[in-house]
Formats: C-alpha cells, structure tokens, sequence
C-alpha cells in the first residue's frame, strides 16, 4: 500500500481507501476523489471455469483460472459500473466441457477474462479458450489423468512418451502455465496452474488414482470421483474421471484503490 501512497502523494496528508466488489455494481467516486483528480488504481479478476465432466474410464481435464491483472491506473470523473464474472459450471458426467468463467469489467477501462472450461472426458480435445487454458481429457481405455486446467498462459502441446507423441493442448490465455493431458500410462490427472497472488489458480485434472492437486484457489481433479469446486476467487473447477460431474469454478473480483 506504501506504492500506491507514493503515487498518489500520500506524504501530504490524507489516508489510502479502498472498495472491494464481490458483486456487481457501481464504483461512485467520493467528492474529495473527484477534487484530486480522480485517480484510482483498479485489480480485476475474471471468473474461474469448470472442470470437465467424464464419462467412464475417460478423465476431465480442469478448469482454467480466470485472468489477475495487474494493478491498472484509471482515472475516473463518473460512476463506473463493475461486473463480476460469474464461475463457470463443471460438466456432466456424460462427459460434457465445463464451461468458461464470465469475464469481470470496471465500465470500459479494464477486462480480466474468465477462464477457459476444462475439456469433458468423453474424447481426446483441446481445453476451451479463455483468460486462460483449460486442460484436456486423456483418450479412454487408459488409467491416464486429465489435464490441469491453466493460470492464464498461453498453451502449448506437450510431448509425453506415448504413442501419440503429444498431449493435447489447453486454450489460449494471457497469462501463467497451460493445461495439458498426462501420459497414457500414468494414474495421477495433471495439477492447476500456478495463479497470482493466491487467486486465479487452474483446476486439477481427474485421474484414475490421484486427482491433480488444485492451485490458488482452484479446485483438486477427482480420483475416479467428482471434480472439486474452486475455493477462491477466479480458481477453476477440478476435473472429474470415471462417469461423475466436474467441480464449478468460483467469481471473479475487483478491487478499488485511491487516495483522497
């Protein structure tokens, strides 16, 4: 808080405030915010996706988590409407996608995307693109885990020592790790991206032994079990394995901050 002080003059007199959304609504600024200025720093965090469901020996990859911006500089003259991303919803266990996390606004000024939806186990495939990639399902038949869903990085194939040369890919993000499927010849599903700040974690992907583990906030990938919901803001859904539902991910949020 020091930094934001710093930049706002701090050192003449006054005290730093702040405003948290949970929910949608109005940022109103103060007179005395308007008086000086209206400068305001803003952090938005997108909605977390649901992990993927899975149908039968198949594994659900993990939600993506939602996108953590950077501290932004806005400078306000009027009310602003901010909308929180809602968490996606995990998928059935037919094996469906969970699907993407809202993206959460601050009016015009500033967007963090949801996160990408895990893809369902029910075929090989690529994680939904959003603020950041969800993992894929590994093929049926095999004790292989799904994909950990991603903390907003921009994904990529990965080689494995199988026979099909690459594990599939998660969607695209902006920021952090990506999503991946395991190789077809281990037990555990992949785990989360890393998220920032402790938010905005990936979902772990489902495995036939262990479930991948969860990170920042985003949910663990069940062991022949259902995915586990994400437990803070922006977290991704865990992905489910072996005909069960994959877990919700959790909201968005934003934070406002300024001097006056």
């Amino acid at each position: 808080m020091s930094n934001f002080s710093a930049v706002f003059g701090g050192a003449g007199g006054g005290s730093l405030k702040y405003e948290n959304f949970t929910s949608s609504g109005t940022f109103t600024p103060s007179a005395a915010l308007l008086a000086s200025g209206g400068n305001c720093f803003v952090r938005a965090i997108g909605g977390g996706a649901g992990g993927g469901g899975a149908s039968a020996s198949y594994a659900g990859g993990g939600g993506g988590g939602g996108e953590v911006t950077d501290w932004t500089p806005v400078t306000v003259s009027t009310a602003v409407t901010v909308t929180i991303g809602a968490g996606g919803t995990g998928g059935t266990s037919l094996g469906t996608d969970g699907t993407n996390g809202g993206d959460t606004t601050f009016g015009a000024f500033l967007t963090a995307l949801g996160g990408g939806g895990g893809k369902g186990g029910a075929s090989n495939g690529n994680g939904l693109d959003g603020g950041c990639g969800g993992g894929a399902a590994i093929a049926a038949g095999t004790t292989g885990g799904g994909g950990g869903g991603g903390a907003g990085g921009n994904a990529m194939n990965i080689p494995t020592s199988s026979s099909s040369g690459f594990s599939q890919k998660g969607g695209k993000g902006l920021k952090g790790g990506h999503g991946s499927a395991a190789d077809a010849n281990v037990t555990t599903g992949q785990n989360g991206g890393i998220g920032i700040d402790g938010m905005g974690g990936g979902g772990g992907g489902g495995g036939s032994a262990y479930g991948g583990s969860g990170c920042s906030g985003g949910g663990n990938g069940g062991a022949n079990s259902v995915g586990q919901a994400a437990t803070n803001y922006g977290g991704g859904g865990g992905g489910a394995r072996g005909a069960f539902a994959g877990g919700a991910g959790y909201q968005g949020y934003c934070q406002v901050v300024w001097f006056e």
